[in-house]
């Protein structure tokens, strides 16, 4: 069962480069892609940073809640 703080051992590459993500938690993994999505945006950017990055970890908690849930 996943329980997002395992690190990520392996991400497919098909170019054969070492993937920047080794080392990192999927739970910072997954905080990353979502903060990447929040910022993506471009709205109040700087005036609401520490608010982004808790809504990414957020985020990523619940996604790894509702993965959690799925598995049998």
């Amino acid at each position: 069962m996943t329980k997002g703080n395992e690190p990520i051992n392996s991400i497919p590459d098909l170019n054969n480069h070492p993937s920047p993500w080794i080392g990192l938690t999927k739970r910072e993994y997954f905080a990353a892609m979502a903060l990447q999505g929040i910022l993506a945006d471009g709205m109040d950017i700087h005036q609401h940073l520490e608010g982004h990055a808790s809504k990414a970890v957020l985020y990523a908690d619940v996604l790894i809640k509702a993965l959690n849930e799925t598995q049998p």
